[in-house]
């Protein structure tokens, strides 16, 4: 089945394909994650402590952007040219990262 309907003449996305995954415990370090090929979005679940992320940028804190709070989840929404994704946290916190290709 393709992953693409077409509606007005255009190809629209269908459904996501789900491109792999990992668990990081980064505490305050800072973690550049191993983006899979095709990857253009992520979602995000912080465990044990907040998570700071950053997309596109060469490192992630406490001012990063991107915020999860403490067992929560978040999404990186679909982006062109998604090329690195770093995450950094609370002392004890881990980041449990899903990429797919929307």
């Amino acid at each position: 089945m393709s992953r693409f309907v077409e509606m007005g003449g255009e190809r629209v996305p269908f459904r996501s394909e789900y491109l792999g995954g990992t668990a990081c415990v980064c505490g305050t370090a800072i973690v550049a994650l191993t983006l899979p090929a095709g990857a253009n979005c992520a979602v995000i679940d912080a465990r044990g402590g907040a998570i700071y992320y950053t997309v596109n940028g060469d490192s992630a804190g406490t001012t990063s952007p991107g915020y999860v709070p403490a067992d929560n989840q978040r999404a990186v929404l679909p982006i062109d040219g998604l090329t690195s994704l770093h995450v950094a946290g609370e002392a004890a916190s881990v980041a449990h990262v899903q990429f797919y290709n929307d």
